[in-house]
């Protein structure tokens, strides 16, 4: 085989390829602007301005740090959720992942089932406040970037719930 060969069989290949990711590529950006659109009219709806967001998969979360207003969406063929959590009424927050072991070519490999951030009220009698990130009746099989995403977002909240009952206590 000559070098042309090989160079109009790569070429070849890359216009082919080419369409492929650039419509993937635009079908993300489209998604998630989807959701950073429906992200901020709940917000809005609650009298609330984003400063901070963070989109992955088919969700998307975001604060106003101003008025201590989390929003939280997920749009995906299997589900919607449309969540708005005022700290203000949250006591505190903290990162629930729940596995299991499953058997796989005898070894036990541990198996993701959730990954959610759940809330406290500072009113005890009212049920806990819980932000799915992943579920895996849900979502993929495989969990992906969710785990960071929810360790992210527990800090931030964490952080600004600490501000809060510090301005409590002044």
């Amino acid at each position: 085989m000559d070098t042309g060969m090989i160079i109009m069989g790569v070429i070849l290949t890359l216009l082919f390829i080419t369409p492929f990711i650039f419509f993937r590529d635009r079908d993300k950006k489209a998604r998630e602007k989807k959701l950073l659109t429906s992200l901020n009219e709940l917000a809005a709806q609650n009298n609330a301005t984003l400063s901070v967001c963070d989109v992955w998969n088919d969700s998307a979360i975001g604060i106003d740090k101003e008025t201590s207003t989390l929003a939280f969406v997920i749009q995906s063929e299997k589900r919607t959720v449309n969540k708005v959590v005022q700290l203000v009424d949250m006591q505190s927050c903290r990162l629930v992942s729940k596995s299991h072991l499953r058997a796989f070519k005898h070894e036990d490999i541990r198996v993701t089932d959730s990954v959610s951030i759940v809330f406290e009220h500072v009113n005890r009698s009212k049920p806990d406040e819980v932000l799915e990130f992943y579920n895996d009746d849900f979502d993929s099989l495989t969990l992906g970037e969710e785990l960071k995403v929810a360790e992210k977002w527990t800090e931030i909240i964490k952080t600004q719930l600490a501000g809060l009952h510090h301005q409590k206590r002044a």
